[in-house]
C-alpha cells in the first residue's frame, strides 16, 4: 500500500511541475470486484477523452491502481468525470465524479463497491446525491482525497467489525464508511480466486471462453457467448458477448445510447448495444425483450432471488422476499442481512429445520458474564424464602453469574438457615453450576460438573473432642448456654452461582431452570 501511494503521489509532483495553463488528471481505482472474474476493463471519460485500461489479473485493486491519465483539460472546477468497469462490452458498474482541476495536477481515487451493484443513484431522500458508495447515494465529490463528501443520511460503517462476513475466503474492510471485501490470504487453493458472497472458484483463463456459469469446475470468464445463426458457416463459430455470427464471422450489435435509442422498433437496448428482442444470447431461456440483463444467465424473471444483494428475478429490488427463506440453502443458515447471510447479534440459528434465528441469547448478551457483574436477584431468607431463574447460557463458550444474599433471621431454639441452589430442569443435562460463599474466590462447589448445592445449618452433628456442627437445637446469642447445644449464630452471607455449559454435550437452545432457596429444605 505504501509503494503505491508513493509512487501515485510522485506521479501527481511531477506533474504540477508543469506551468502551462492546461491541466492533467490522474485517477486511480480501488474496488473490491475480482479482476477477469467481474471485469476486464475500466473506461474513464473526461474533457471529451476517454482512457481505457485493460486488466491483466495481477493487480491488487484493495489498494489504489492507477487506470487513466489524462492531460490537456480546462483547469476549472467540477470537472465530471466517468468511470466505468466493464465486463468485456457489459458495463458492470457506473461511477460520476467531480473533481477540482484549478491545482492543474490532480490525482484523485474512487472507491467502487460491489454494493452498488444494482443500486440507482439519486434516491428520493437526497436528490443531490447522484454517486454510490457502499450501497448508499453520495456526493460525486466522494474520493479518498475528499472523504468529507463521502457522508450520507444512512449510518455505514466505522472500522472493520461492523460489516458483516460473505464467505470464508474473504476479508471485510471498513473504508470511508463503506464494506469492501478482501480476499483472505491463503483461503484458496492453487489455480483459484476469491470472488466474495460465493466462495473460492476457478482461476480464469486469459482469452479463454468458459461459457455459461454452472456448478462444474471449468474456468470462469466474461460469460457466456451468443447462440449462433443456424446458417451453416456460423456452426462452428463462437462469438464474444454482444456480438452475433453472420456469414460465418462475427459482427458487433449496433451501438445504443438507453433504451428508445436502437434503429429497429423491436430491438432492446443491452450494454449499449441494440439486442433483437427475441434472441436470447445468455441463453436463460426468456429473450431479450423480457430479460433485465442479457449479458447474465443468472438474472432473469422468475428465476429464485438469492441473498447477495443482486437483483435475480428483475423485478428492480434486490433479495427481496422472506429473509429467512433466502438463507435456507446457505451451509451456515441464518437470515438475510445485507447480502449476506447470517444472524443478529444474540441470536444463532441451531436448528436446520426451521428456516432463521430461532435461538435468542438468555439471558441478554452482556448480562451475568462475570462474577463482578453477577445478575442480582436480591435477598432470600430462611423463613422459606425461593427464586426461579432459567437461561440457555448461548453462546455455549459462555458463563452466567447470580448473586443473592441469603438471610439467617435471628433464632432461638433452632436455626432454619438451609441454603439450596439445584437445577430442577437441565436438558441433556447439559449444564453445570459452581457456588460461592462470600466472594468469587471460596468455592462451596468446585469445578466437578455439580448440579446441586447447599449451605446449611439447620442439624446437629457430634465432631468429638467437645465440639458439635450445626445450629438445631440452638441457645439465642446472649442467653446461658445449655449442654451440647450450639449457640444460634447469624451466618448470613452472599452466595454466587456460575453457570455453564458442559464440555462436549449437545448444543440446544432449550434452557435450563435454577431454583434457588433459603429455609425450605431440611438436613436430613
Amino acid at each position: 500500500m505504501r509503494a503505491r501511494c508513493i509512487g501515485l503521489l510522485v506521479v501527481a509532483f511531477a506533474l504540477g511541475c508543469d506551468g502551462g495553463g492546461e491541466a492533467t488528471l490522474v485517477v486511480a481505482l480501488k474496488t473490491d470486484f475480482v479482476p477477469l472474474v467481474e471485469f476486464t476493463h475500466v473506461v474513464v471519460r473526461a474533457g471529451g477523452a476517454e482512457r481505457t485500461y485493460a486488466v491483466t489479473g495481477s493487480e491488487d485493486f484493495g489498494d489504489a491502481v492507477a487506470v487513466a491519465e489524462i492531460s490537456g483539460l480546462d483547469p476549472v472546477t467540477d470537472v465530471r468525470v466517468e468511470v466505468e468497469l466493464l465486463d468485456r462490452d457489459r458495463v458492470l458498474v457506473a461511477r460520476p465524479l467531480l473533481v477540482d482541476l484549478t491545482r492543474r495536477a490532480v490525482a484523485v481515487t474512487v472507491v467502487v463497491t460491489r454494493s452498488c451493484r444494482d443500486v440507482t443513484c439519486p434516491g428520493a431522500d437526497n436528490p443531490s446525491a447522484t454517486a454510490c458508495l457502499g450501497g448508499r447515494c453520495v456526493d460525486e465529490r466522494c474520493t479518498e482525497e475528499t472523504p468529507q463528501y463521502c457522508q450520507s443520511g444512512m449510518a455505514g460503517c466505522r472500522a472493520d467489525v461492523d460489516c458483516p462476513s460473505m464467505d470464508a475466503c474473504s476479508r471485510p474492510s471498513c473504508q470511508l464508511g463503506a464494506c469492501l471485501y478482501e480476499p483472505a490470504s491463503g483461503a484458496c487453493g492453487d489455480g483459484q480466486i476469491c470472488l466474495p458472497a460465493t466462495g473460492c472458484v476457478e482461476m480464469p483463463v486469459p482469452g479463454a471462453d468458459a461459457g455459461v456459469r454452472d456448478a462444474g469446475g471449468g474456468p470462469m470468464d466474461a460469460g457466456p457467448p451468443p447462440m449462433p445463426d443456424a446458417g451453416d458457416p456460423c456452426d462452428a463459430v463462437v462469438c464474444d458477448p454482444l456480438e452475433i455470427c453472420v456469414d460465418g464471422a462475427c459482427q458487433a450489435l449496433p451501438p445504443c445510447r438507453g433504451d428508445g435509442t436502437c434503429a429497429e422498433p423491436t430491438d432492446v437496448c443491452h450494454g449499449r448495444r441494440c439486442v433483437p428482442g427475441d434472441l436470447d444470447l445468455d441463453g436463460d431461456g426468456v429473450p431479450a425483450s423480457l430479460d433485465c440483463d442479457e449479458l447474465d444467465p443468472e438474472r432473469f424473471p422468475g428465476n429464485p432471488e438469492v441473498c447477495n444483494l443482486l437483483d435475480e428475478d428483475c423485478d428492480g429490488v434486490p433479495d427481496n422476499g422472506d429473509p429467512a427463506t433466502l438463507c435456507e440453502t446457505y451451509p451456515g443458515g441464518g437470515i438475510c442481512i445485507d447480502g449476506s447471510c447470517g444472524c443478529p447479534v444474540g441470536t444463532y440459528d441451531l436448528d436446520r429445520s426451521i428456516a432463521g434465528c430461532e435461538c435468542v441469547a438468555d439471558p441478554p448478551l452482556g448480562e451475568g458474564v462475570a462474577c463482578a457483574s453477577a445478575i442480582d436477584l436480591g435477598s432470600l431468607d430462611d423463613s422459606g424464602a425461593m427464586r426461579v431463574v432459567s437461561g440457555n447460557v448461548m453462546p455455549d463458550d459462555r458463563e452466567v453469574w447470580y448473586r443473592f444474599h441469603a438471610t439467617d433471621i435471628a433464632d432461638t431454639a433452632c436455626d432454619n438457615f438451609h441454603v439450596r441452589v439445584h437445577f430442577t430442569d437441565n436438558p441433556g443435562n447439559s449444564f453445570e453450576l459452581t457456588g460461592f460463599r462470600g466472594d468469587c474466590a471460596t468455592a462451596v462447589c468446585s469445578d466437578a460438573g455439580y448440579t446441586d448445592m447447599e449451605w446449611a445449618t439447620d442439624f446437629r452433628a457430634d465432631l468429638g473432642g467437645g465440639l458439635l456442627g450445626g445450629q438445631c437445637p440452638c441457645t439465642a446469642i446472649g442467653s446461658p448456654r445449655t449442654t451440647d447445644v450450639s449457640g444460634c449464630e447469624d451466618d448470613s452471607a452472599d452466595y454466587l452461582v456460575r453457570v455453564r455449559r458442559r464440555a462436549g454435550s449437545t448444543l440446544t437452545c432449550s434452557a435450563y431452570a435454577i431454583e434457588i432457596s433459603n429455609g425450605v429444605y431440611d438436613t436430613m
